[in-house]
């Protein structure tokens, strides 16, 4: 069997998931498109690595899933003393006492888990996180998830009602580029991917990471960024869909490129 990241992609005969369609392709950058943010985006966890960009609508969230730390801590912790959000942070590479911040007390956890959906003793998989908090309060949550590609796997085997419990999800995608070159990868896993997250959520902010990995897009002639990292909101009504025409989502891409290479002159 074909993986991606834990996720089928072997094709079958006559499923359609041999081509990427232009108009398939667009759709699916528009998801991935910025739109204006209700709330102005602030910056949480200070200016080094593992900090990101938030909307200012923290208000009333209660927890914060943070698999893979990777043995720092900023954005939790200033999560934690600034906004009084309980953090569960999750890392089977990292330990407690590798942390570079110690934990504070009744605010965060750790444990040496992975986020999966393997059932395994040594992971925990959003719906087990969720109804463990739900037995608690049913105040919103919030997702930082940066899990090197598990992300796909894991947003595919939990349900649109489960993940309308998060307000904010904080994400970094990997191999996106390969997600929009490869017909079956696409089709399996990129599209359903967000368009699973399409459904409650609009994405505020959206920019490539500093790994300067292009790949070219046949179908688009675009040149691909494999890492990218994007902050979703909760969809309200008043949250209007951005332009879907070429021209935007090429000057958006010219943008995002143009940043990435000011990082490495």
């Amino acid at each position: 069997m074909a993986t991606f990241f834990g996720c089928d992609i072997t094709e079958s005969a006559g499923a359609g998931n041999d081509v990427i369609s232009s108009n398939s392709a667009l759709e699916i950058f528009r998801i991935i498109t910025p739109k204006h943010s209700p709330y102005p985006l602030i910056r949480i966890g200070g200016s080094r690595d593992g900090s990101y960009l938030v909307p200012n609508d923290l208000s009333g969230i209660g927890y914060c899933l943070s698999p893979g730390v990777n043995n720092f801590k900023h954005f939790e912790d200033e999560l934690s003393s600034r906004f009084d959000i309980t953090c569960d942070m999750y890392d089977a590479s990292s330990d407690a006492d590798k942390l570079s911040t110690p934990l504070i007390f009744g605010k965060q956890t750790f444990e040496k888990k992975w986020l999966d959906i393997d059932g395994k003793a040594n992971s925990i998989s959003i719906k087990q996180w969720l109804t463990e908090k739900s037995k608690k309060d049913c105040r919103d949550c919030l997702l930082q998830i940066d899990i090197e590609g598990a992300e796909y796997r894991n947003f595919l085997h939990t349900s649109s009602e489960d993940l309308a419990r998060f307000r904010i999800i904080v994400i970094e995608l990997h191999k996106l580029a390969v997600g929009f070159t490869r017909p079956n990868v696409f089709n399996r896993v990129m599209k359903p991917f967000l368009e699973k997250l399409d459904e409650h959520f609009i994405c505020v902010h959206s920019h490539p990471n500093n790994v300067l990995e292009i790949i070219f897009h046949p179908v688009l002639t675009w040149l691909c960024q494999e890492y990218w990292n994007l902050l979703f909101l909760e969809r309200i009504d008043s949250m209007n869909q951005a332009d879907t025409s070429m021209l935007v989502c090429l000057t958006l891409l010219i943008s995002a490129m143009c940043q990435t290479i000011l990082l490495f002159t």
